[in-house]
């Protein structure tokens, strides 16, 4: 038991008169060993279940999108064989993520990044220890190890000597019972909030494929496009290629030089988020002589449509606004417009409309389950082209109908983050006895 005068700084707010274990002490603690290691090449269709963390969602595993291997590989380590009510703990990338086994009807086990966990004797339960871990007593001990370091890895020495407040289990199963009424009720408000931010994205989706594809005129004369998706058009618009509305069309760079410290950055397909083009603390740095190198064909500049061609983000799209010293890898495609055809914010439009974005995932899906386009392919990508003062009308109906939406969307998401704030803050108080829990929520 932890002394009290020696409690560790992420127990700084415990105000429950309550025992101090260490994991080491109360917690069957294992992982898969090196010599025990996965590659690609042992994962297969059918077998015993794999888990990995990225099959973790909203505290329990999605048994629909784990990998399967082996008979043989499952019974190799029998001390990650996964039972009913284990406890899961990410060690890699996106450290301390959890989750609960439930609902398990087949043999799993784990990668090699995933702890498993089991209370010992009757000193606690993993549905306890599950709001623990998702308080902010778990993520200052994350923090505290983290310090000095930039390796996203969690060793089982260090979750061994984590110190955690064990009331008696009728006060844990209040706490549980507690916790599990109110965030469920949290929970709902916030995927209220959610679908209302998904119906504004539909709505705004919607207003800019009517724009690119119809104008705003409803009286103009039309014609058959001739193309399935998109019916007809205004009979003055130009079917065309994106190539024909730009002076360069080229992707990133195939072979990136080594990291290295320095301000130059070598972006990717990930820096495309929510509709722009963003600078990330983890971003792949370079030296100037690398960024040298690469600076003639493959930095971006303001006004340049950027376009994620690999992966599952592929068809995202931005503008770059003011960056400097920033080059692309080649799972973006970079498109310098031609001035004098289009503007680069009505070009963003139209690879972001319904209609662009359907014939992105023909595309995609002839080459790949894991998507991605050539960039012969988005050069070819068919243009709606208008003539450049309707673009600019179109920019300023759309600019005028998305600022009631964006204000919507931004008090939603402040809601969200508020309610979100509170759940945290309710989880804290209870595991830590700042908030007295009812004994009758056990009942």
């Amino acid at each position: 038991m932890v002394s009290k005068t020696s409690y560790p700084v992420w127990l700084k707010d415990l105000n429950a008169n309550w025992p101090i274990k260490r994991v080491k002490h109360a917690t069957y603690l294992k992982a898969r060993v090196g010599w025990h290691g996965l590659t690609s090449s042992d994962y297969l269709d059918e077998g015993a279940i794999l888990v990995t963390g990225t099959d973790f969602h909203q505290g329990q595993i999605n048994w629909d999108t784990c990998y399967r291997v082996s008979e043989e590989r499952y019974r190799q380590d029998p001390f990650i064989q996964l039972k009913e009510g284990d406890l899961l703990i990410t060690k890699d990338g996106t450290i301390g993520k959890i989750a609960l086994v439930k609902e398990l009807s087949e043999p799993a086990t784990l990668n090699s990044g995933v702890f498993v966990t089991r209370p010992l004797k009757d000193i606690y339960t993993n549905r306890y220890m599950y709001w623990l871990l998702s308080s902010k007593v778990f993520q200052a001990f994350i923090e505290c190890i983290k310090v000095g370091t930039t390796i996203g890895h969690l060793y089982q020495r260090q979750l061994n000597d984590f110190a955690f407040p064990v009331p008696g289990l009728d006060t844990q199963e209040a706490i549980v019972t507690f916790l599990d009424r109110k965030t469920a009720a949290i929970d709902t408000l916030i995927a209220k909030k959610q679908r209302l931010i998904e119906l504004l994205e539909e709505k705004r989706a919607a207003l800019i494929n009517q724009a690119v594809t119809k104008g705003l005129n409803p009286d103009v004369p039309m014609k058959d496009s001739g193309i399935p998706w998109i019916g007809e058009i205004p009979e003055h618009w130009t079917v065309t290629t994106v190539k024909r509305a730009c002076s360069s069309v080229r992707d990133g760079s195939h072979n990136p030089p080594p990291r290295a410290e320095g301000e130059y950055r070598l972006l990717s397909a990930r820096n495309i988020q929510h509709g722009e083009f963003i600078l990330r603390d983890d971003d792949r740095l370079m030296d100037e002589a690398a960024f040298k190198e690469l600076e003639r064909s493959y930095t971006v500049r303001p006004g340049d449509v950027v376009v994620a061609v690999v992966g599952a983000t592929t068809g995202k799209s931005a503008v770059v606004g003011a960056v400097e010293q920033v080059s692309v890898q080649r799972s973006i495609a970079i498109l310098r417009v031609a001035s004098s055809v289009t503007k680069a914010e009505y070009l963003n439009f139209w690879i972001t409309s319904s209609a662009a974005q359907h014939e992105i995932a023909v595309i995609a899906s002839k080459y790949s389950a894991q998507g991605g386009i050539y960039l012969e392919d988005l050069a070819n990508l068919t243009f709606l082209l208008p003539p450049l003062e309707e673009q600019v009308k179109i920019l300023d109906f759309l600019e005028k109908a998305f600022s009631p939406i964006l204000k919507t969307e931004q008090q939603l998401n402040l809601q969200i983050k508020k309610l979100q704030e509170y759940r945290q803050s309710l989880i804290t108080a209870a595991v830590t006895g700042k908030l007295e829990v009812p004994a009758d929520e056990a009942a």
